[in-house]
């Protein structure tokens, strides 16, 4: 209850001492019983009847809600749905599409499917211009007629081989349809004792030097090969300049010998003068005069050009030797070319 204010009795001077005493002690106890009865009252009262305010407690920032039970609380923790409405943009992920997430096991699944599971065309990968086709085995390549086969380097080859034709397909003459070998039409041609192209026809070419030899005294001297030389077969040369200037044999055969020889000499002269044909540094024998003149008088400049045929060994060495019974001095002597040509 509230308290209420008293009004205090004063003091009675028409009555006696003791009646004012024995008034004031009733009043006294009256007071006394609702001053207990107000301080219990006050005590219990539980309404802040000072009307203390939240900032006098040190609590004015503190907004005046009421508090959730613990069971509200628990509830609210073990609430998943969003409860509060929260967005992706309000937790920093505003561009992320809302799809479902694939399983590990379906993304395993995915990556070891090999069925092209993205129907992805040849065109996609820049192939739209290939064709669909299997690689030849080798009765295809063989065959040479399936047009919807691939070909690999060994089909090549198998193909190749097969159209190539035996020494027995060469030597009956029949097939149509094989490709020929240089070494078996070789063969054929020399079974067939054939010169030229492929038989055992073969040439090398040698320049010379004009003025090899010049002054008097020449006779009995040796005209050799000049530095330069062509070979029809650069694998297989007829034969080669040795050091010494001499023509060396690289295969024992029969060659012809085709020689374009040359002199001048300062005035007509009267004897003779000859080129014969030297093997290792002697004469060769078997018609070996190659070409010369064998008049009264020797034209001041003459060349001219002779042949002879002789067999030879592997490693002989030819060269042109100068025949003449003249002792003059000569302005030059010499050969402008040399060609070995082997027959056989």
């Amino acid at each position: 209850m509230a308290y209420e204010k008293q009004t205090w009795i004063p003091y009675d001077d028409n009555k006696t001492e003791e009646q004012n005493i024995q008034a004031g002690a009733v009043v006294t106890a009256e007071r006394i019983n609702h001053l207990e009865d107000g301080l219990d009252e006050h005590d219990k009262d539980t309404t802040n009847p000072h009307k203390v305010t939240k900032a006098q407690v040190g609590l004015g920032n503190v907004t005046n809600v009421e508090q959730a039970p613990k069971t509200d609380l628990t509830s609210h923790t073990s609430n998943k749905t969003n409860p509060h409405g929260v967005t992706k943009s309000q937790v920093g992920l505003g561009n992320v599409s809302n799809v479902e997430q694939a399983s590990k096991t379906e993304f395993n699944s995915h990556v070891a499917d090999k069925t092209n599971p993205h129907s992805v065309t040849k065109a996609q990968v820049n192939l739209g211009n290939v064709d669909n086709y299997a690689t030849a085995n080798q009765t295809d390549a063989e065959l040479g007629i399936a047009g919807n086969k691939f070909m690999t380097p060994i089909g090549v080859k198998q193909h190749v081989d097969s159209r190539m034709a035996t020494q027995e397909e060469v030597d009956e003459g029949e097939a149509r349809d094989k490709i020929v070998s240089p070494k078996t039409l070789d063969k054929k041609l020399d079974d067939l004792n054939v010169s030229g192209g492929f038989g055992a026809f073969n040439m090398s070419v040698f320049n010379g030097e004009q003025g090899q030899i010049t002054g008097s005294g020449i006779h009995g001297k040796e005209v050799k090969s000049g530095t330069q030389v062509l070979h029809m077969r650069p694998d297989d040369p007829v034969a080669e300049r040795a050091s010494n200037g001499r023509i060396k044999i690289q295969k024992a055969g029969t060659y012809l010998f085709i020689i374009h020889t040359w002199y001048q000499i300062g005035t007509q002269t009267n004897g003779y003068l000859y080129f014969n044909l030297l093997k290792n540094g002697s004469r060769a024998g078997n018609n070996d005069r190659v070409t010369g003149q064998g008049v009264d008088a020797l034209k001041n400049r003459w060349d001219g050009t002779g042949q002879c045929v002789n067999t030879a060994n592997a490693g002989d060495e030819f060269s042109v030797g100068i025949e003449t019974n003249i002792t003059g001095s000569f302005t030059s002597v010499g050969t402008k070319t040399i060609t070995v040509i082997k027959l056989a």
